[in-house]
C-alpha cells in the first residue's frame, strides 16, 4: 500500500475553509470525535486501521445484543432452525 500523506491538522481543529458553527451545528458530538480523530491520520494504512477498529467496535456491540437475546431465551435451537428456513427474498413482479 503507498504511503499518501495526508496534510497536518491541529489537534481537534476543523479544516480553515469550513465556519466553526456549521461543524458544531451539523454534526453530532460522536460524529466530532470522529472527524477529530481523522486529523490524526497520516497514511492510508491508519485509515484501514481506523476503519477496521470502528468495524470491531460494532461487531463487539452486536454480539453482546446477540449474547443478551440468548441468555433472555429470545434465540435458541429452535428459532435457529426456523431460521434457516425462512423465505426474506424481496418479491419481484
Amino acid at each position: 500500500m503507498s504511503e499518501k500523506k495526508y496534510p497536518d491538522h491541529k489537534e481537534g481543529k476543523m479544516q480553515a475553509s469550513e465556519p466553526a458553527a456549521a461543524y458544531d451545528m451539523t454534526f453530532t458530538p460522536a460524529q466530532r470525535a470522529i472527524i477529530d480523530t481523522f486529523s490524526y491520520i497520516k497514511s492510508d494504512e491508519e485509515v484501514c486501521e481506523l476503519k477496521n477498529a470502528i468495524s470491531d467496535y460494532f461487531a463487539q456491540k452486536a454480539q453482546r445484543e446477540i449474547d443478551k437475546l440468548w441468555d433472555e431465551g429470545v434465540i435458541n435451537p429452535s428459532v435457529l432452525q426456523a431460521w434457516q428456513k425462512e423465505h426474506m427474498r424481496t418479491p419481484y413482479r
